[in-house]
């Protein structure tokens, strides 16, 4: 994933609400900043903007006008190109005698047709997979053309959507999708990112490959500095901030450390109780890492039992509904499609709670110089020097997160140009969801109370 500097090749285009007339605003873009996050369904952009033409009256700009933005880190080949609505002015402002400052914000064309299209069908007998695909192709493509890639699931089901927009009947299916590849977790996601539509689930990211390394470098680290592994600049960290670093409270309401599904089959008369513990059950997850977030002997490790529960109205069985009690030889596909293929929610939800809820635990905001080629849901090594001045951690990174592969998924991507400053910056929001070293104590005590 490389790029030889951070510098932007890049063009802003207006068109305006009868879709006959085209500005190019590029002298007019003060700043602009274009979000991808794997919690949204798509891509948002803002614009910031020195206008002295009057745009806002004389074009008009009222709110049914699209953006086309293009840009590239400058020597790529490949470009990110947007065609976006335009929804929403703010901050307004009178920056001097007939010049106004304010910012457009946009989302990618699907994000307005998807509220302008309601999903009504009844799918029956069908793979999630297929009809997440039909939803999309009916209702979102035809506007921008993008490909959808869908995570194969598990089984037939049969659902309506009860006159929804098409993202949120994707996001119900979503719910109740079990994947194949992943089927102990089988927490799914739909968003857009730079190439394509995504319909994935959590685990299947931090199982990738990780796409590049990334380092806050200590100048006193030789090895990166005057070595063949010696960092490029695109490769370097310019800033970090820690959002979180942990929440136990947090983690226990929400169902991260220990959760319970309840499940009522009505049909049956059958009641079941499912429990999760992070300890017990880490290995039913899937990881970038080899180790948990908490201690295995600790409080909230070895005591306790879960206060966070779902409830769920399902079908009880370890083999064919179907054939079930009184069922057998009376339900089919055909009769009675809901009951020959029942949800499988129940079989994944307690583990699909605690990976979900990682994202609020540690969680980094790491900005690099300006990388059109990176994108949300991606694993990325960020190296980052252990802050100790004691000698046998000089040439150690953040010990928790690991040495050789610190890794973390990347759950949102922002990139960001200043014409003020030509500075053209990519920030990646990544999380850490398990730890690359055992929780040890290594730390050995050192009176500091005469230092200044």
């Amino acid at each position: 994933m490389a790029v030889e500097n951070n510098d932007i090749e890049f063009e802003v285009g207006l068109i305006n609400f009868k879709n006959d007339q085209t500005l190019n605003i590029k002298g007019l873009v003060v700043e602009f900043n274009v979000y991808e996050d794997i919690f949204s369904p798509v891509i948002k952009a803002d614009f910031l903007l020195r206008d002295s033409v009057g745009l806002t009256e004389r074009f008009p700009i009222v709110g049914d006008e699209r953006v086309v933005l293009s840009f590239k880190t400058a020597g790529e080949k490949k470009s990110i190109n947007l065609v976006l609505d335009v929804y929403k002015i703010t901050q307004r402002t009178i920056l001097e005698e007939r010049s106004h400052g304010y910012v457009l914000h946009c989302v990618t064309r699907e994000g307005i047709k998807n509220l302008i299209s309601t999903e009504e069908s009844a799918f029956v007998n069908q793979p999630i997979e297929d009809m997440v695909s039909k939803v999309y192709n009916t209702h979102i493509k035809p506007v921008g053309n993008k490909t959808l890639v869908v995570e194969p699931t598990n089984g037939i089901h049969s659902l309506i959507s009860p006159r929804i927009t098409p993202f949120e009947f994707i996001s119900m299916l979503g719910s109740e999708a079990q994947s194949i590849e992943y089927p102990n977790t089988s927490t799914y996601v739909f968003y857009e990112d730079a190439d394509q539509f995504n319909f994935r689930t959590i685990s299947s990211m931090l199982k990738d490959d990780v796409a590049e390394n990334f380092y806050l470098a200590d100048p006193s680290d030789e090895k990166l500095r005057d070595s063949k592994e010696a960092i490029k600049p695109y490769q370097s960290i310019i800033g970090i901030s820690f959002e979180n670093q942990f929440d136990t409270v947090a983690g226990l309401n929400d169902g991260l450390f220990k959760n319970d599904v309840l499940s009522l089959d009505t049909i049956l008369k059958k009641f079941n109780s499912t429990n999760f513990d992070y300890i017990r059950d880490f290995n039913n997850l899937y990881h970038s890492s080899k180790f948990p977030i908490i201690s295995d002997v600790g409080t909230i490790g070895t005591t306790g039992t879960g206060k966070h529960e779902r409830f769920l109205s399902t079908r009880i069985t370890t083999k064919d509904y179907a054939k079930e009690s009184y069922l057998d030889g009376v339900v089919t596909q055909t009769n009675d499609p809901q009951l020959s293929s029942p949800r499988r929610r129940q079989k994944f939800l307690n583990n699909s709670v605690s990976e979900l809820q990682m994202f609020s635990q540690y969680t980094m905001n790491a900005t690099v110089p300006g990388n059109s080629l990176l994108r949300a849901g991606k694993l990325f090594n960020l190296f980052v020097p252990q802050n100790s001045d004691v000698n046998d951690d000089i040439q150690k990174y953040l010990m928790l997160f690991g040495q050789d592969n610190p890794t973390f998924l990347a759950s949102a991507i922002k990139h960001n140009y200043k014409s003020t400053t030509g500075a053209y910056l990519t920030t990646m929001n990544v999380m850490k969801e398990s730890f690359g070293g055992k929780i040890q104590s290594l730390y050995k005590s050192k009176d500091r109370s005469n230092e200044s």
